[in-house]
């Protein structure tokens, strides 16, 4: 057995942290992409799929040049959903591979080798992984820090070697109402060690879904985004929207808002900001005061699409010049 050694920090170059979606999804690491059904995981892994392997930008991005992504799924065929996905999507399938129909499904860590040689021989710069946990080895106890570090540490040493980003797509716990960095399956070890976790859940609009950062080690706090997920020839695809200021954090608690409410905190805002701009904690002790939830403040504000400014190191909110006309009835 080999024994721990040690290097001088002299001896260690700095090195830049690398992107394959800028602020998102960070290079050569192991991400998590939780969600609960039906949200949208699969199809936000197989977006970032097609763009990496055909070159085109990514949401709020630049362009880069196409490279290869590995995608494992024990959930979804390669022939009826995943292929034609892609091919909707506008990915280049011949920068994609995917796990033999007849190949075992791979378990870690006793297949963290195969997939190390895989990611270097295969130049892969995306390995998706749909889902966590039915590639955990059967003695792996996904509730145990120990056992869960055991598993993933091999895969996250692969893909410091290799620069490829492993992209690890987890359900929801059943409970939800936590922090988000808690709300996936598992020990909080999965979240301990992956430096970014993306957490995706349905928008109060009950319209459009949202992505946002659970957590994220090696870069800045980013506002969440809107997306869609449309069908395209019948076949599901995201649609990216504007940024927003729900948190990962808000996912987990939210519920719909009655539009009544919504129109009732619309009323109280456009009167409250009607004689001008107003420091933002102000507006939102006031609303608390006159019972209006963060959630329903957080609607009417978008609403009525009010702006917001910096000023003496203060946040300050103010109505838009012209309000249109459906903002204004």
């Amino acid at each position: 057995m080999s024994t721990p050694f040690l290097i001088s920090a002299t001896d260690v170059k700095p090195v830049t942290v690398s992107w394959l979606w800028d602020g998102w999804v960070p290079a050569g690491k192991l991400v998590f992409l939780d969600g609960d059904p039906g949200c949208g995981k699969t199809t936000i892994a197989l977006d970032l799929v097609a763009r990496i392997s055909s070159g085109k930008s990514m949401p709020g991005g630049e362009a880069s040049d196409p490279c290869n992504a590995l995608v494992i799924s024990a959930e979804d065929d390669i022939g009826d959903t995943l292929r034609p996905r892609l091919d909707e999507a506008g990915a280049d399938m011949a920068r994609i591979k995917f796990l033999h129909p007849e190949s075992p499904i791979p378990s870690f860590p006793n297949d963290s080798t195969w997939l190390a040689n895989e990611m270097d021989t295969g130049d892969f710069k995306l390995v998706v992984l749909d889902t966590t946990m039915a590639f955990l080895g059967s003695k792996v106890d996904s509730h145990r820090d120990q056992d869960v570090r055991r598993a993933l540490t091999p895969l996250i040493r692969a893909a410091q070697q290799s620069g490829a980003t492993v992209l690890a797509i987890r359900h929801n716990t059943k409970s939800g109402g936590q922090l988000a960095v808690h709300r996936g399956m598992g020990s909080v070890a999965f979240s301990g060690l992956a430096r970014a976790v993306l957490s995706v859940g349905r928008h109060p609009d009950g319209h459009s879904m949202v992505l946002a950062q659970a957590k994220c080690n090696v870069g800045k706090d980013l506002k969440s985004r809107h997306f869609t997920i449309e069908a395209s020839n019948g076949l599901p695809t995201i649609a990216w929207g504007e940024p927003c200021d729900l948190s990962a954090d808000d996912l987990g608690v939210m519920r719909p808002v009655s539009s009544g409410l919504v129109t009732a905190a619309k009323e109280w805002l456009t009167e409250t900001l009607a004689e001008g701009p107003m420091l933002g904690t102000d507006v939102k002790n006031l609303a608390q005061l006159s019972e209006i939830t963060p959630m329903t403040l957080r609607r009417a504000r978008e609403k009525l699409a009010v702006q917001t400014s910096k000023r003496d190191k203060k946040t300050w909110w103010s109505l838009p010049n012209q309000l249109d006309q459906d903002d204004q009835g």
